[in-house]
């Protein structure tokens, strides 16, 4: 008998119940939404500030290293690249002549030492003076070295994995702010709902058995 009434307290046929259901339900929906919004927002703004520091820093570059090729000084033009490399977001720095193949390059190997790289693989360069793309959580960024005349090119990679770290953690914050905000939100309907429904299913059952 106990559990007979205990389970028709808790039914989903107790008006009560659903009503508090249906807020709750919109409420998740809602905040739910407003989170996703503002977490894909911020995560967009990142972005744009990520390509734009990627930019300055390649077109700063390509105007430090004009000097060097043209006065054909490879020592100097390595050591930009290596401590351009340094650079907490940087992963690699590449300079190249205007045919795409490579003068000088260094990275970051997987102990976060600068790593000169060699290569006689030709690559294919863009067209325009500058060009940006974002694949695998990095973003590329192409800029031409020009003088008189276009002299070589810089390809700058930058990581975006601080940015996606970020926003991982954005949504764990979210998600366990809507798991606590949703379990209040429950007590206090029930707490402030509870006796005014209570009420009317109580004459809703009373008229109920008048009618039967």
């Amino acid at each position: 008998m106990a559990e007979s009434s205990f389970l028709r307290f808790f039914s989903w046929k107790r008006l009560r119940v659903q009503v508090i259901a249906v807020c709750i339900l919109t409420l998740t929906v809602a905040l739910g939404g407003v989170t996703t919004t503002f977490i894909n927002q911020h995560k967009e703004t990142l972005s744009k500030e990520y390509l734009h520091e990627a930019s300055i820093l390649a077109k700063n570059l390509s105007r430090s290293v004009l000097e060097w090729i043209l006065n054909e000084d490879y020592d100097k033009l390595s050591e930009t690249a290596e401590r351009t490399a340094e650079f907490s977001r940087v992963t690699s720095i590449w300079v190249y002549d205007p045919e795409g193949f490579l003068i000088c390059a260094a990275r970051k190997g997987d102990t976060g030492e600068i790593e000169e790289v060699f290569s006689l693989d030709k690559v294919e360069v863009p067209g325009d003076g500058f060009s940006q793309s974002i694949h695998d959580d990095t973003i590329t960024t192409w800029v031409a070295i020009e003088s008189e005349d276009r002299i070589g090119w810089v390809r700058l990679i930058t990581s975006m994995d601080d940015l996606n770290s970020m926003n991982a953690a954005l949504w764990k914050q979210g998600v366990s702010f809507l798991a606590v905000f949703l379990l209040l939100s429950t007590l206090v309907f029930w707490r402030f709902f509870d006796g005014p429904l209570k009420a009317i299913e109580q004459i809703t059952d009373y008229a109920s058995r008048m009618t039967g």
